[in-house]
């Protein structure tokens, strides 16, 4: 049986706001993200900055990272 005018426009709507939703949730997921990406790089600004004054010596970066990071990323830095 069809659906009536006001049915398939009601469908209708419920497809354009599940669409919008979804937007919604991809750009929150993008800016969390960003944000995450940009902790990141300032935490390891600070590290560094605390490495070249000498609060922070290499060995102890070292042991953070491989207490930190997974053998993979670890390799990373060529240890």
């Amino acid at each position: 049986m069809p659906h009536s005018k006001r049915i398939n426009s009601l469908i209708a709507k419920r497809d354009a706001l599940m669409t919008k939703i979804a937007k919604a949730h991809a750009q929150e997921a993008r800016e969390a993200r960003k944000l995450q990406t940009r902790q990141k790089v300032l935490i390891g600004a600070a590290v560094l900055s605390a490495i070249l004054k000498n609060r922070f010596t290499q060995d102890q970066l070292m042991k953070l990272l491989r207490e930190n990071l997974s053998e993979r990323d670890y390799q990373v830095f060529r240890i």
